[in-house]
């Protein structure tokens, strides 16, 4: 089911939903807001509240499937970053920055628990959903910055 099609989107999502829980979050560099397998009152209850503090500024927390470790991407506000060595504390693995870096690129909700927002301790982007490097990365890390307009107008 189409949820939102902007006119110029560069970024587009399918959200797959089981049970009332996000279970698996699919990113494309262009394309649609898209969900399958959720009901007309969890796509107006959790995930269009979602879309819309995403395009606004704000985080907004909907029901998903993921590690736990992975639910405490959701204390990094938006707009912000840690280091792979940061989020690694947080989770109580000291240290283990490697550990983490592989966690995050077994994100199966990315944008819903935002693991774009650790980067490397020198502010480089380091890798995203187990890729080296990411153009969607940047972009959503500079949209967050900028903001939502940055991110629906393709120069």
């Amino acid at each position: 089911m189409l949820l939102k099609k902007p006119e110029q989107l560069i970024l587009g999502a399918r959200f797959v939903v089981s049970n009332d829980r996000v279970i698996r979050v699919e990113l494309v560099e262009k394309g649609e807001w898209r969900v399958e397998g959720a009901s007309r009152p969890f796509i107006n209850r959790y995930l269009i509240p979602w879309i819309e503090g995403f395009e606004s500024g704000q985080d907004v927390a909907v029901p998903l499937h993921a590690p736990e470790a992975l639910l405490c991407l959701r204390k990094i506000t938006y707009g912000k970053t840690l280091s792979y060595k940061e989020f690694a504390s947080l989770i109580g693995k000291e240290g283990a920055w490697r550990y983490a870096g592989n966690l995050l690129g077994k994100n199966p909700v990315p944008l819903l628990l935002p693991c774009h927002r650790v980067v490397r301790s020198d502010q480089s982007l380091g890798g995203f959903m187990g890729e080296k490097t990411s153009s969607i990365k940047k972009e959503l890390l500079e949209f967050e910055r900028r903001g939502f307009s940055r991110l629906l107008i393709h120069n």
